[in-house]
């Protein structure tokens, strides 16, 4: 069974994120956590004097909750036989709480969607989803704001010059398309025309995996990404997080204006760490 967060700050983008993740998870036995994180400044005086018989805890998570429970109930309308669902309200830091919940209830996979409350067209990832991505060991499902479920026949799996293909992109690889097949395209991109030794490397390793490869040369990182997700159908993005690797330099600020608006498709994050 296959333990799953689906992350909600209420708006419609995450719930978009929700509905992506109960199809895309369709056929799998999954018990998904509906959680909500809000800052303790966040919560006003009234809102701690409301029920005065109530402790603070309660007091604080009494609306919240509210709202996850009427989640929770739109989604027992539609859901599978395989599915079950909890709520989680928590006010700690954000990547601390979901930290604290990974490794409790031995999360799988962490779902949120690109953009929160402010939706703000120029930035292609909230603060948040960034923290998540950088800050949370587990495997991230990025959904883009209004992107419609479909079935993926294709994803892309992008590496630059200093990524290194190793046993645990290739373990990880495999277990996700034993229940999610679907052709594997390699893209390795040298946008300086960087003679690298990797393809030799990349081959030895990625044989034990159906795939199809690809190198580019002396092309922008955003526009090779962008340009093979387009010509080849591609239906997800994969990028594997070093700690100073391929993510921070594609999403540097820099780099952000440039794809935000042309970057459709999910984007599943592995870590290259156990």
């Amino acid at each position: 069974m296959k333990n799953i967060v689906l992350l909600t700050d209420f708006s419609e983008n995450s719930q978009n994120a929700i509905n992506y993740a109960l199809e895309f998870f369709k056929n799998d036995t999954c018990q998904f956590y509906v959680m909500h994180v809000h800052k303790m400044g966040s919560y006003t005086m009234d809102d701690l004097m409301l029920a005065p018989d109530q402790n603070v805890y309660d007091s604080i998570v009494k609306k919240p909750k509210k709202r996850l429970n009427e989640i929770i109930q739109n989604l027992e309308n539609i859901k599978k036989t395989n599915h079950k669902f909890e709520t989680i309200v928590d006010f700690d830091d954000f990547t601390d709480a979901i930290n604290q919940i990974v490794v409790s209830k031995k999360i799988d996979f962490v779902v949120l969607g690109s953009n929160g409350v402010t939706g703000a067209k120029e930035v292609l990832f909230g603060s948040n989803t960034l923290n998540v991505i950088r800050k949370v060991n587990c495997k991230t499902l990025v959904v883009p704001k209004q992107y419609i479920y479909q079935p993926i026949k294709g994803a892309v799996l992008a590496l630059d010059s200093s990524d290194d293909v190793t046993d645990i992109i290739v373990s990880q690889l495999k277990s996700f398309m034993i229940t999610h097949p679907f052709l594997l395209n390699v893209l390795r991109i040298n946008p300086h025309q960087n003679k690298t030794e990797y393809t030799f490397y990349d081959h030895s390793y990625l044989e034990k995996i159906p795939h199809r490869y690809y190198t580019i040369n002396d092309v922008p990182t955003h526009y090779a990404i962008n340009s093979f997700i387009q010509i080849k159908n591609i239906g997800m993005s994969i990028l594997f997080i070093n700690k100073e690797g391929f993510f921070e330099r594609l999403f540097s600020s820099s780099a952000k204006t440039k794809i935000s608006n042309s970057l459709k498709t999910p984007l599943l994050i592995f870590h290259n760490k156990i």
